[in-house]
């Protein structure tokens, strides 16, 4: 049994021992809330003492001039400092943190004050000194009051004077592994008084290393309790309503913690569909401008670069014609955005019998399919030129994950066999050019482990698109397109 289940016997001894006097965990919002209006009074207080004290010989009028941005700074100050996490209960026995946060609090508030000051030219008027007097002084207050706090809470903590009292209600592992990380915390900040089993009969809950729910009512009366957490999963409704109906005849905040499922799920954003409140598992990679800038780059860049390679591209098309039979174009069947297929376009580099129009054989180095003009273009990857149009025509991008032919395979299994994500690369529009592709994942992949690493760079890409990752790949690319490393 875990060092946290004590019986009730050892539990009133323990308690005897916690000091006299205790701190609820609710003084640490009273202390959030008072920091808040301490904040304001230094900054009223050193901005009328520093005036008081080195400008009031050149400018007597407190309230006609400095009083103004005094005013102004203490307005603002308490949206700033929330911003920069100044306020949170947490952070109070955190020195570290909370230090760090007082300072780019104050930092923020002063360029804040600055631009106001700018943009209504109420600086004129002012001080310098005072200005400099005044922000200093408040800014090492702010952070001085919050060092002695943090080192108070710390030591209320080691010491038992600031602990929060948990018990859990649940039977299953998840019960018990909550309880033992509780236990875990730093500064000793829970104090675990058991897992209760809320099923009927003592012997069940012993078998479950848990005690029966009826004994925590009863030590709520001789002991004092901050929270109860009820380790349940949600499909458990019976029992849960049954639990629930039992524990709020204490006056003790109850709490529910499901399962490392359910935990993750709460962390995701809500929205709602008429008064239907959901849960956004999944957010779409291009929503709203992002989306339309994305396809305004497109059309901008791919029709810039079809008129400036209009005239190499027709070049080509003539050389193609040249040296092998056939057209000049190669159209190949490719998953496209959502896993729509769509028709990819490219200059033919391979002999007009052997085109694979399926994509299952991968190019290999010599191989005896292209010809001699198509090895130069696929070296170079001018045989993608074409797929401008596609851009045009909306059914690429200039920049995305490059579209595979339906058909490839890698050690003669499809894709989305070898790896389960796979389908997440069409969350956007497949590219001319890839984060992958500038990254050296070029060319065939006859492994999984090539394949994967490819993936990999394309989901990273999807879940991070910028314009300027866009500009940096297009950049990349126009360096590297005539590397012949796994080009062939």
């Amino acid at each position: 049994m875990s060092e946290y289940m004590l019986h009730r016997t050892d539990l009133m001894m323990a308690n005897s021992a916690i000091p006299k006097w205790r701190i609820h965990s609710d003084f640490l919002t009273f202390t959030v809330d008072f920091l808040r209006i301490w904040d304001i009074c230094l900054i009223i207080i050193f901005g009328y003492a520093w005036h008081f004290l080195y400008a009031s010989q050149y400018s007597p009028d407190f309230w006609a001039t400095y009083g103004r941005n005094v005013a102004s700074a203490a307005v603002v100050a308490p949206f700033v400092l929330q911003l920069a996490k100044c306020y949170r209960a947490d952070r109070l026995s955190d020195v570290a943190g909370s230090m760090r946060s007082t300072l780019i609090g104050c930092g923020a508030l002063i360029l804040v004050l600055l631009v106001i000051g700018f943009a209504t030219r109420s600086f004129e008027e002012l001080s310098r000194g005072w200005a400099i007097l005044w922000m200093g002084s408040v800014t090492v207050a702010m952070a001085g009051s919050r060092l002695v706090l943090g080192a108070t809470f710390r030591q209320w903590r080691v010491s038992g004077r600031l602990r929060e009292t948990v018990a859990i209600v649940g039977t299953c592992d998840w019960a018990h592994e909550l309880a033992d990380h509780l236990a875990c915390q730093p500064d000793r900040a829970v104090e675990i008084l058991g897992v209760f089993d809320d099923r009927r009969g003592h012997e069940r809950a012993s078998a479950a290393n848990a005690r029966p729910l009826s004994e925590l009512l009863e030590l709520a009366k001789a002991t004092r309790i901050d929270k109860v957490i009820v380790a349940l999963p949600w499909s458990h409704e019976a029992r849960l309503v049954r639990i629930f109906h039992k524990l709020k005849a204490l006056a003790v905040d109850v709490t529910l913690c499901p399962d490392r499922l359910a935990i993750d799920l709460l962390k995701r954003p809500l929205s709602r569909l008429g008064d239907v409140p959901l849960v956004r598992i999944a957010d779409r990679p291009l929503t709203k401008w992002s989306w339309v800038a994305k396809e305004i780059e497109d059309k901008l860049l791919a029709g810039m670069m079809l008129f400036l390679l209009g005239p190499a591209m027709l070049l080509i098309a003539l050389a193609i014609k040249l040296d092998s039979p056939g057209p000049v174009l190669f159209r190949q069947r490719r998953d496209g955005f959502n896993g729509r297929a769509f028709e990819v376009l490219k200059f033919r580099s391979m002999r007009v019998e052997a085109a694979d129009h399926a994509g299952a054989r991968q190019t290999t180095k010599n191989d005896d399919r292209i010809t001699r003009l198509g090895a130069l273009l696929r070296r170079t990857s001018l045989d993608e030129l074409p797929q401008l149009l596609n851009v045009m025509r909306g059914d690429m991008s200039l920049v995305g994950p490059r579209p595979h032919p339906i058909g490839m395979r890698t050690e003669n299994k499809l894709c989305h066999e070898i790896i389960e994500e796979y389908a997440h690369r069409f969350r956007v529009k497949p590219g001319i050019t890839g984060w992958a592709q500038v990254n050296g994942q070029r060319g065939a992949t006859h492994t999984p482990e090539q394949l994967r690493r490819r993936v990999e760079y394309d989901l990273a890409y999807v879940e991070n698109w910028s314009i300027m990752l866009d500009l940096k790949i297009i950049a990349a690319t126009a360096i590297k397109v005539f590397t012949t490393e796994n080009a062939y």
